[in-house]
């Protein structure tokens, strides 16, 4: 009984090793994209409006 549970557990062991090479490999194999950051206009009008604005139960 040991030594097949010590046979399953190396043989798990394996596979999930396996696996992590695997992912590793695609990872190189798949071109990575870079994120696209895009830019939101902010107009000075909304800007300077929420500097004023205060916590209304705060009063800071």
């Amino acid at each position: 009984m040991k030594l097949s549970l010590h046979l399953a557990s190396l043989v798990f062991a394996g596979l999930v090793q396996g696996l992590r090479l695997l992912k590793e490999a695609l990872r190189e194999w798949v071109p990575r994209q870079e994120p696209v950051l895009i830019p939101i206009p902010i107009s000075a009008e909304r800007r300077t409006r929420q500097s004023d604005r205060r916590h209304p139960v705060r009063g800071d």
